[in-house]
This record gives structure tokens, sequence and C-alpha cells, in this order.
């Protein structure tokens, strides 16, 4: 029975350590998107724009409905972030 605890929390530890690096990395991605709406180094079409949002929201839609949980089955994580203006932060 310990040993099934230790193997859940290394795997919710493992999950949140993850998370936290790849989140970051995301929002710096985010941020070199954000660096194409300069207007006066690109040029860009509402079309574009509309575009890059719906293309955006689509991968965030997969990526949240991969993590959709049975009833029944709670997950013991707490994910010690925060989004503070674009940037990641501990809790």
């Amino acid at each position: 029975m310990k040993k099934d605890l230790n193997y859940q929390k290394k795997k919710v530890d493992n999950f949140q350590r993850l998370l936290k690096k790849r989140m970051v990395v995301l929002s710096r991605m985010m941020r070199t998107i954000s660096n194409l709406s300069n207007k006066s180094h690109y040029s860009y079409t509402k079309n574009d724009i509309t575009r890059l949002t719906c293309d955006l929201l689509y991968q965030i839609d997969i990526t949240t409905s991969k993590f959709k949980v049975k009833q029944n089955k709670p997950i013991p994580i707490n994910i010690p972030i925060k989004l503070v203006k674009g940037k990641i932060q501990n809790v």
C-alpha cells in the first residue's frame, strides 16, 4: 500500500515539475507570437489574426480534452504556479 502511495506521489511530482517547465516554454513562445503584432515590422490582415486565434483555440481544446477525467476518479493535483502578466510564478 505504501509503495502505491509513493508511486502516485512520484507521478504527481513528475507531472507538476514537467508542467511548470513546459508552461514556461509555452509562455515564451506565446510572447514571440505576440511580437508579430508590431506593425512597424510586420503586416497582417484581420483574416490572418482570425486564423491564428482559431488555430490557438483548437490546440488548447485538443490539449484540454486529453485531461478529461472519468467521474468518480479524483486526481490529487496541486499545481503550485500562477500566471501573472503573461509570466509564470510560483505560488
